[in-house]
C-alpha cells in the first residue's frame, strides 16, 4: 500500500481522513514518536556463526510512509505463513477484505478444518447431549445423517 502526502484513506466506518506525513503538520512523525529502540538478537553468518547482538534502532528521520512500509512487509511476510495451508478459492476470497494487523501470523483454519472442527462438535453434542441434540435436529429441519456425514 503506497500512501502519498494527502492522500484519501478510507477507514471501514467509510469515514475519510488524510495521512498526514512530515511537514504537513505539526504533529510528529511516527518514526520521531518511536526514536530509538534496543534490540537484541543472534545473526547467524554464512559460515554457521553465530553472534549474539545488542543494537539501537533509530527510527527517529524514517518517514510515517518508511514505517507503514515496513509493518506491511511484515505482515504480508506473517500472513504467508498460515496462508499456505489454503486452497486456491480460499486465497482468492479474502481478496479485498481486512485483516487485523494482530491476526496476520495466527494459523488460518482451512474451510476442511472448519468443517472437522463443527463436526467434532455435533458428534459431541450428540453422544453427551442426546436431547440438545434432537432438539437442533428438529429444529433445523434436516435429516439427522446430514449433520454428522
Amino acid at each position: 500500500m503506497a500512501l502519498r502526502c494527502g492522500q484519501r484513506v478510507d477507514n471501514v466506518c467509510g469515514f475519510h481522513d488524510r495521512l498526514t506525513l512530515i511537514g504537513g503538520s505539526n504533529m510528529e512523525s511516527i518514526g520521531k514518536q518511536i526514536d530509538k529502540v534496543i534490540d537484541n538478537f543472534a545473526i547467524t553468518n554464512d559460515n554457521g556463526d553465530k553472534v549474539q547482538l545488542k543494537l539501537t534502532f533509530d527510527y527517529s528521520t524514517a518517514t510515517d510512509i518508511d514505517i507503514i512500509s515496513w509493518l506491511n512487509g511484515n505482515r504480508r511476510i506473517a500472513l504467508q505463513r498460515p496462508a499456505r495451508a489454503m486452497d486456491k478459492a480460499e486465497l482468492e476470497s479474502m481478496n479485498n477484505t481486512t485483516i487485523m494487523a494482530i491476526d496476520a501470523g495466527k494459523k488460518v483454519k482451512t474451510k476442511a478444518e472448519r468443517i472437522k472442527e463443527a463436526k467434532a462438535t455435533i458428534e459431541a453434542l450428540k453422544a453427551n447431549y442426546p436431547e440438545e441434540y434432537a432438539n437442533l435436529v428438529s429444529e433445523m429441519d434436516i435429516d439427522e445423517n446430514e449433520l454428522t456425514e
